[in-house]
């Protein structure tokens, strides 16, 4: 498996040696990508318009960094604003984030009939209309408060952004709503610091370069699944402990699949969930950087895409 890694980085070091002036270029990308290969190959297995915006962030490694400064500061204020609610109750409020507007609609219309609320949630996902609901009763006040919460961000995000031209303003909209990506930028800042500046030289090297690295993993993963279902299908005993299991991870760990509306199915392909806000970050309890609220039976390996 290691092997495998190696050859796929060294694929987009290839692509990255073309533009490299020096041997010292191609000695330090050479270093980078062997350091970052997880970050490698995440990155290429987004659709090539993705990768075409991740790259053009990388330009500006400042931005992503002082980003993440201001989500941190915003992540723990939300935090600390719903800390009296009860988990399942935090729970809810988080994921009312998920979904664009939802909290700004909400918060402007007060004094809504049941069937009026009913016909603002019609333009929602019908898998958050009951929290939407239930919380806009019960919890009005805070509804209120993380929307003001909301545009103070979205007005220092301006601010932040003010000196640069609107295409990158754009860039960096469309990187908040891909909150896992700005993490594995930020924590991989050698990579996107090299990737940026090699991309700003021949994107056009880099994009395709990435195109053969994102359809080595496509078809990679598509082997290790059907491998994996192979191997269960061919157990029935193990697949019943491995379900077991899973399910009890589940209760340890707080996840509650029936909010999502997604039963467990193996190899579900479609499962595309809001991510959590970038601004709010997602439950602290979650074990791992999780931004999408995945029932426990995608953690446990019962999907592949």
């Amino acid at each position: 498996m290691k092997n495998v890694y190696i050859a796929i980085a060294i694929m987009v070091l290839m692509g990255l040696n073309c533009v490299a002036q020096t041997t010292t270029d191609k000695a330090l990308i050479k270093q980078v990508m062997q350091k970052s290969q997880d970050a490698v190959n995440a990155v290429a297995m987004y659709p090539r318009e993705t990768r075409k915006i991740i790259f053009e962030a990388s330009e500006y490694p400042q931005v992503i960094v002082k980003l993440n400064a201001m989500q941190k500061d915003s992540q723990g204020a939300f935090a600390t604003l719903i800390s009296t609610f009860k988990k399942a109750d935090q729970e809810k409020i988080w994921n009312l984030t998920r979904y664009d507007d939802l909290i700004a609609d909400m918060a402007a219309n007060p004094k809504l009939s049941n069937k009026e609320i009913n016909l603002l949630l019609d333009k929602y996902p019908a898998e958050i209309h009951k929290t939407a609901y239930d919380e806009y009763k019960k919890n009005y006040n805070l509804i209120v408060q993380i929307d003001q919460m909301n545009a103070t961000y979205d007005t220092n995000f301006k601010i932040l952004l003010n000196d640069y031209p609107p295409q990158v303003l754009n860039v960096f909209r469309e990187m908040v709503n891909m909150p896992e990506v700005l993490d594995i930028l930020n924590d991989n800042m050698d990579y996107t610091v090299i990737v940026g500046d090699y991309y700003k030289k021949n994107p056009d090297r880099i994009l395709h370069k990435t195109d053969s690295l994102n359809l080595v993993l496509t078809q990679k993963n598509t082997k290790e699944a059907e491998e994996w279902k192979q191997s269960m299908n061919d157990d029935p005993e193990a697949q019943k402990e491995y379900t077991q299991a899973a399910e009890e991870y589940a209760r340890n760990n707080g996840y509650q699949p029936n909010d999502y509306n997604t039963p467990m199915t193996e190899f579900d392909t479609n499962y595309t969930p809001n991510p959590y806000s970038w601004w709010f970050g997602y439950p602290t309890w979650y074990p791992d950087n999780s931004w999408n609220p995945n029932p426990y039976w995608y953690d446990w390996g019962f999907y592949y895409g």
